[in-house]
């Protein structure tokens, strides 16, 4: 059972890491929703970013990365 994600946000145009963060899964929560919202604050808008997402369980095991790119 997926405990937290751990989501790491680049600028996708330098590379250069702009916002990292542990997110709980919220698996606790009955119904479980679909999404998760990780606000970006530092994000600029037109700006392409990467975001990176691993699955951490509660013992410390770690899924794959994926990721998506997005423009705020």
């Amino acid at each position: 059972m997926v405990h937290r994600y751990d989501v790491t946000v680049t600028d996708a145009a330098t590379g250069a890491q702009v916002f990292s963060t542990k997110v709980s899964s919220e698996y606790h929560f009955m119904p479980r929703t679909n999404t998760l919202a990780v606000p970006v604050a530092s994000a600029v808008a037109g700006r392409p970013y990467t975001a990176e997402f691993t699955a951490v369980d509660a013992n410390g095991n770690t899924s794959p990365v994926a990721s998506t790119t997005f423009t705020k």
